[in-house]
């Protein structure tokens, strides 16, 4: 995805802010939910985002992982 899709989609991009977030939030469906456990928690890893949490409506919890 390029950068100017990035922002028309009101995404971040670490290259225009300078830093990558603080923490990521994601909603878990359960169709999602083992791939934003586990793929998406290991890319925001590598980008340098210290704190993620996954968010699953249909079992009620939230989940931090650091």
């Amino acid at each position: 995805m390029s950068l100017a899709a990035i922002i028309r989609a009101n995404g971040y991009s670490i290259d225009m802010v300078g830093k990558p977030p603080d923490f990521a939030l994601e909603v878990a469906s359960p169709t999602t939910g083992v791939r934003d456990r586990t793929y998406k928690r290991n890319r925001y890893a590598e980008f340098g985002i210290p704190e993620y949490c996954v968010s699953t409506p249909a079992a009620g919890s939230i989940t931090t992982q650091r």
